[in-house]
């Protein structure tokens, strides 16, 4: 769809709700002639109210408009702000044509009583439009417009600075249906490259309600106030104070049509205009609030403040993306707005996303959402093509935004996804996650990916950085679908590295911590610093390269402890012609492995190396620590353990080679227990077809069975190779030195 057709979708509107039939504008006599005026085309006359300086001020009793009718304000070219109050205790039904013929005045209405925009509501005013339930108009510092006591008042030459409330329960502003478009010779003006300040389309009142209503501004700003107490709203948002007010209404944006073409609040234009929200509580059902941009100037961005919760549902959108226009209308060279997102609680469902993404040459926007308490995304859309999430990409050559979450509790439940990716040339942007406690569970992913798997791109783009700080835990399970943290590479840029700090970090039932890379790009790499690692019920840690060049990430762990069971792995391997990766485990105390397995692998690159400290023990039962390289000429990587003991049950220690070296194993310790059978737990550094590696053992003790100990001055053991048999000649060497030479060795230390 072409920004033509969109202008004629615009200018069409819609129609869903029954016509209004309280019609009628009614001068209230406080500054001029009492009068009802005649319909149904409303002429609001200058010398209907009284003018201060370029304000021009109008009183009424009523004012209400039908479908078939309109108002349109005249008078001097003059005039700045036309700024209008109802007087008569009922509210305002504007349900026809809202107008005005004085070039660039700003309107100002104000009912105390509450307004209401039917389905036939349409405006064409040539500057900004703020409507109010409030009391009263501040204008400066002194001045006042006062529609609850009129006689309150005090006109000023002033431009207006504040809407005003008297009492804890201001009225409601409803948006039924209708679809209120700003002025359209701005739109030709704008669209021609005429630079125009932004006007503003206001609503500031109690509850806000917009049903199947969409408020568009074309590039304009778009403020939106719901108040519950006493005080003023400024009207210029960077005047706004956290603490204007304790108490905040209710905003609901609701929409059941089957096809729409905008947003309900829709700023998107050359340069997405401003959003500016603040509310108690905020509930966006099937709702989308767009600020995107299509041209040359920069987005303004999405500010959502909300006292209590924001509630996204029923496939609810809040974007800022940056497009290129087909047919060269616009080029989106500049960049996206940002999206600042702040609640008590804020929940996605039922795929609602909120998304910053560059689709040219500009940058995405940046992503902060801040949850004081909880931050919940769950499920997907009826249709299971979207799902719950938060997204900043990249798909052309223009950067993706930074994100950045905070809250108490993060919960990502039934496939909900967090991205900061890049499909092409652009970098990606870094995710940043503050919380307590950090829960994935039944296919929920947090993606700093380059790239989509099974599709080989060209990009050079790099992928994002991911940094999580979780004070309490980390949680990455999985339940029917395995959950996890990705950075894969599928083009030839750069991998993204995954951070984590927390005291408690577990990765269970299948879920996953993984950066690998597909193609020619390099892997990314997974960098842990925990008390304590659980990985169990198939959870698994892995940095693996596939098919291309790309070479394997590292993984590094620094840990208290690290537990392992379960069918659980940690692996660090290559696919493809790229070297595998290296693990790296700093321990301040133990390592407990059980069914499971610590390992690098490459099928013909060279292989990885692992390195695990731990000054207590390490615990070994029906697992396995392995380097391997299954076939071609490939290095065998190397193995450092420097544990204070190692109990081997049923759990061989590797490293293995095809037609290259072997790698070395070097073990530090006090002692090593190995319980029978002898085979399932070797120490074996072998190649096939090549040179055999090395193992040296720093130690006085050597236990069998769990009961043998060897401390002579020099102890050489033979140990049956595991490829294949051989004669006594071709047997591995097992080294025991004795305790008076123990040192802390180093893969330089081994021999050629």
């Amino acid at each position: 769809m072409t920004l033509r057709d969109a202008f004629y979708l615009m200018a069409v509107g819609l129609s869903t709700l029954s016509t209004f039939v309280n019609a009628g504008v009614v001068l209230d006599g406080t500054l001029g002639t009492s009068a009802t005026l005649q319909g149904p085309h409303f002429a609001i006359e200058a010398a209907f109210g009284q003018q201060v300086g370029t304000n021009l001020f109008h009183s009424f009793e009523s004012f209400n408009l039908n479908s078939n009718e309109s108002a349109t304000f005249t008078g001097p070219v003059n005039i700045s702000n036309i700024i209008s109050r109802v007087t008569g205790g009922e509210s305002s039904s504007i349900d026809g044509l809202l107008s005005s013929k004085i070039t660039n005045a700003d309107i100002y209405f104000i009912n105390p009583a509450g307004v209401i925009f039917g389905s036939n509501a349409k405006i064409n005013l040539p500057g900004s439009l703020y409507v109010s339930s409030g009391d009263y108009l501040k204008l400066g510092e002194n001045g006042r417009f006062d529609a609850t006591e009129p006689d309150n008042s005090l006109l000023a030459v002033a431009p207006p600075s504040a809407f005003g409330f008297l009492d804890n329960t201001p009225s409601r502003i409803t948006v039924a249906g209708s679809l209120l478009l700003t002025n359209r010779e701005k739109m030709a003006r704008l669209l021609s490259g005429e630079k125009i300040p932004p006007d503003t389309l206001a609503l500031v009142g109690g509850d806000i309600q917009i049903e199947n209503g969409q408020l568009i501004s074309f590039g304009n700003d778009a403020y939106l106030v719901s108040v519950a107490e006493a005080g003023e709203v400024p009207l210029d948002p960077s005047q706004f104070p956290d603490d204007a007010f304790a108490r905040y209404g209710t905003i609901t944006i609701t929409d059941t049509l089957e096809q729409r073409n905008f947003g309900n609040i829709d700023t998107s234009g050359l340069g997405g205009g401003e959003i500016f929200i603040r509310a108690g509580q905020f509930f966006l059902d099937n709702g989308w609030i767009f600020s995107d941009t299509f041209g040359d100037n920069p987005g303004r961005g999405i500010n959502i403040h909300v006292n209590d919760t924001f509630t996204l549902q029923n496939a609810a959108r809040i974007t800022t993306d940056i497009y290129a226009i087909p047919e060269q209308l616009f080029f989106g060279r500049s960049n996206a707005g940002s999206i600042n997102i702040k609640a008590r609680d804020i929940s996605l469902t039922d795929g609602s996303q909120i998304q910053s993404s560059s689709r040219s040459e500009g940058m995405a926007g940046n992503i902060t959402l801040a949850a004081q308490n909880t931050l919940s995304i769950t499920g997907a859309d009826s249709t299971g093509k979207f799902r719950s999430g938060l997204l900043t990409n990249s798909l052309n050559t223009g950067a993706g935004g930074e994100m950045s979450i905070s809250a108490d509790a993060l919960i990502m439940e039934e496939g909900a996804t967090i991205r900061a990716e890049t499909w092409g040339i652009g970098d990606a942007g870094n995710l940043s996650i503050q919380a307590n406690t950090l829960t994935l569970s039944n296919g929920s992913k947090i993606n700093v990916s380059t790239g989509h798997r099974g599709i080989a791109f060209q990009g050079t783009g790099k992928a994002g950085q991911l940094a999580i700080v979780a004070n309490k835990s980390v949680s990455i399970g999985g339940g029917k679908r395995s959950s996890g943290l990705v950075s894969n590479t599928f083009t030839q840029g750069q991998g993204g590295k995954i951070a984590i700090t927390s005291p408690d970090v577990t990765v269970h039932k299948k879920g996953y911590i993984q950066a690998g890379t597909q193609w020619d790009g390099n892997a990314g790499s997974i960098i842990l610093n925990v008390d304590t690692l659980n990985l169990t019920q198939g959870g698994f840690m892995s940095a693996t390269t596939t098919f291309g060049t790309g070479l394997g990430g590292n993984v590094s762990v620094q840990a208290q402890n690290i537990y392992m069971t379960e069918e659980s792995f940690l692996s660090a391997s290559s696919l493809g012609e790229g070297d595998a990766g290296s693990i790296i485990l700093s321990l301040e105390d133990k390592l407990t492995m059980r069914n499971s397995l610590i390992k690098t692998s490459t099928i013909k690159a060279d292989g990885g190396d692992i390195f695990i400290t731990a000054p207590n023990y390490l615990y070994l039962i029906d697992s396995e620590i392995s380097t391997s390289v299954g076939t071609g000429f490939g290095y065998g990587g190397n193995i450092t353990l420097r544990p204070e003991f190692v109990v081997q049950d049923e759990s061989p220690i590797i490293a293995e080679s095809y037609g290259g070296p072997g790698g070395n194993i070097q073990i530090t310790t006090t002692s090593i227990y190995q319980f029978p059978p002898i085979l399932k737990s070797r120490i074996s550094a072998s190649s096939q077809f090549g040179v055999d590696g090395e193992v040296y053992i720093d130690s006085h003790t050597v236990d069998m069975n769990g009961m043998l100990g060897l401390s002579s001055d020099y102890v050489k053991i033979q140990l049956p190779k595991k490829c294949h048999i051989r004669d006594i000649s071709e047997l591995n060497t097992f080294y025991v030195y004795p305790e008076h030479e123990l040192k802390m060795r180093t893969p330089e230390d081994f021999p050629e």
